[in-house]
C-alpha cells in the first residue's frame, strides 16, 4: 500500500503563488485558499495569516492594514466573519480598525476576520487567537481620572491628580496633590475580590526625606511601615511593587502625608504609576461550560520580581499539546517559551528576559483549548 503526499500551489495575479495546500487540506480549508487565490485580482493580498493578543486593557485597537494589503479603501470591506467564544469579548469593526472589549469573563476565543471584495464571495481572512485574562490596570495614559476603568477615591486636603513629566511606562502618571504642613493628600480603591489576586504598582516619591512620607495601606496594614523608611520618604527612583492580597473586600490606599510644619518652597511629590489589579468578577459563577479555564491546573513564576531570569512552573491534568508564551502589557507577544507535547503532571521552564525591558508581563499556558495566566514582573 503506498502513501502519496501532493502540494498544490495556488497561483494568483501576474503568476504570484499565493499559497500551497497539501492533499491533507480540508474542504474549507480549499475553499478559503481559492477566495484567496480570487482575492489577487482584485489586488487584494493578505499580509499576515494569524496572530496571538492578550487583552490587558478595556480596549484593544487592532490596525488592519496590518494584516491586510489594498489599492483603494473603497474596494474592501471588513467583517467579523466568525468567532469561536463570544461570551469573552464584543468586537466592532470602524473604518480600518477593528476594536475588541474584553468582558467580565476570563476565556479564549478564535476570531475570524475577512476583508470582502464588495458584492462578491471573495475574501481574504486572518484569525486572531484572543486570550480575556480580564485583568484591569491603569497607566494613566488618560486625560483625567475620570476617563479611568477604575474607580478612585480622593481624600484629604487636596486631590491626586493625571500629570505628565514624569512615568514609569510612557508619558503621564498620578500625583499627589500639592499640600501644607500637617496636611494630606489620599487616593484610594475598593474592591470586592471573589478570588485572591496580585496587585501590581509603581511608584516614585521625591519628598523631604524623614518629614514626608508616602504611606500604602492594604485594609488597615500599612505596607510602608513594614520596610526601611528610607524607600517610601526622600528621592527614590520608580519602583515596582507586587502584592498578594486576599478574596473578599478589601481596600487599597496611597496616603502622602506632610508631618513637618515648615513652609516649603519646593514642590514636594508622589507619584504612582502602572496599578494592575486582580477584577472582582468570578469567571466561573455563570457560565462554566463556556470558560476556558484549566481545571486542577496552576501557573506560576519564580523568583518574581525577576531580573533577568525566570522559572515558570505549572501543572497540567492530562497529556496534550501545550504552549507556554509571553505577552507584555499591551497585549502583543514577546516570546514563545515552549510549544510540544507535555505528559500530566508538573513542568517548569526557564525564562530570559535579557532582552526585554523592565515592566509587567503575563505568562501565558495554552493547553489544548483551555489557558492559564500569571503576572511577570521584570525589574531591572
Amino acid at each position: 500500500m503506498y502513501n502519496f503526499f501532493y502540494n498544490f500551489n495556488f497561483i494568483g495575479k501576474n503568476n504570484n503563488l499565493i499559497g500551497v495546500l497539501d492533499n491533507f487540506a480540508t474542504t474549507e480549508e480549499i475553499d478559503i485558499m481559492i477566495k484567496r487565490t480570487m482575492s489577487s485580482f482584485y489586488d487584494l493580498y493578505l499580509k499576515r495569516g494569524s496572530d496571538r493578543i492578550l487583552l490587558t486593557g478595556s480596549t484593544y485597537q487592532i490596525d488592519l492594514n496590518e494584516y491586510f494589503q489594498y489599492k483603494d479603501r473603497a474596494d474592501v470591506e471588513f467583517y467579523v466573519r466568525s468567532i469561536s467564544n463570544n461570551y469573552v469579548l464584543e468586537t466592532e469593526i470602524t473604518g480600518d480598525k477593528l476594536i475588541l472589549s474584553p468582558t467580565s469573563v476570563n476565556g479564549f476565543s478564535f476570531l475570524s476576520v475577512i476583508a470582502k471584495v464588495p458584492d462578491k464571495d471573495i475574501f481574504i481572512e486572518t484569525v486572531l487567537e484572543v486570550i480575556n485574562p480580564t485583568e484591569l490596570y491603569e497607566d494613566f495614559e488618560i486625560a483625567d481620572l475620570e476617563s479611568s476603568q477604575i474607580s478612585w477615591t480622593h481624600a484629604g486636603e487636596a486631590q491626586w491628580m493625571i500629570t505628565e513629566g514624569q512615568s514609569f511606562m510612557g508619558d503621564r502618571s498620578l500625583r499627589s496633590g500639592e499640600i501644607g504642613p500637617g496636611q494630606e493628600s489620599e487616593i484610594r480603591i475598593e474592591l470586592d475580590l471573589q478570588e485572591p489576586g496580585t496587585l501590581i504598582f509603581a511608584y516614585k516619591t521625591s519628598l523631604r526625606p524623614y518629614y514626608d512620607k508616602l504611606n500604602f495601606y492594604i485594609d488597615d496594614l500599612n505596607i510602608s511601615e513594614t520596610e526601611s523608611p528610607d524607600l517610601w520618604t526622600g528621592n527614590n527612583d520608580w519602583r515596582l511593587m507586587s502584592f498578594n492580597i486576599r478574596a473578599g473586600k478589601r481596600s487599597l490606599r496611597w496616603i502622602y502625608n506632610r508631618t513637618s510644619t515648615t513652609i516649603y518652597y519646593y514642590d514636594y511629590t508622589a507619584w504612582i504609576d502602572m496599578v494592575v489589579i486582580p477584577d472582582k468578577f468570578d469567571p466561573l459563577s455563570s457560565i462554566d461550560d463556556e470558560t476556558n479555564i484549566i481545571k486542577g491546573a496552576s501557573l506560576n513564576a519564580y523568583p518574581n520580581p525577576f531580573n533577568p531570569n525566570t522559572t515558570i512552573n505549572f501543572q497540567i491534568n492530562e497529556r496534550d499539546i501545550a504552549e507556554l508564551l509571553i505577552f507584555d502589557i499591551k497585549g502583543r507577544q514577546v516570546a514563545e517559551v515552549f510549544k510540544g507535547q507535555l505528559d500530566k503532571g508538573m513542568h517548569s521552564f526557564e525564562f530570559d528576559g535579557s532582552r526585554l525591558s523592565s515592566g509587567i508581563y503575563y505568562s501565558v499556558l495554552k493547553y489544548g483549548d483551555k489557558f492559564l495566566t500569571n503576572k511577570l514582573i521584570l525589574a531591572k
